[in-house]
């Protein structure tokens, strides 16, 4: 029994190990204003690359943020309309 704790043990700690040496995504970065570190883990997902490589991808990511910022911001302010007004719902009897 001891043996398949020691081994459980070793590979929780190789994983835990292996998860720590991954890089945020770049688009989590981005949009946290992280571009620098977004493209150093971009260049890392696609395989160490230099950044020219991946010039064109992470200049897509970009615009897909800045996109989705300006969706954010026109969509909130109805979502929170909509939570505060009260529609009437009503069900239909047979």
């Amino acid at each position: 029994m001891w043996k398949y704790e020691h081994n459980h043990e070793r590979l929780q700690t190789s994983l835990n190990e292996s998860i720590s040496q991954v890089p945020e995504t770049p688009i989590w970065l981005i949009s946290r204003g992280r571009t620098e570190e977004a493209e150093r883990s971009l260049c890392w997902l696609r395989g160490w690359v230099t950044r020219d490589v991946v010039e064109e991808e992470f200049n897509e990511l970009m615009k897909y943020s800045d996109t989705t910022k300006r969706k954010k911001s026109v969509t909130i302010p109805m979502i929170q309309f909509a939570t505060t007004v009260s529609v009437p719902f009503q069900t239909s009897q047979h």
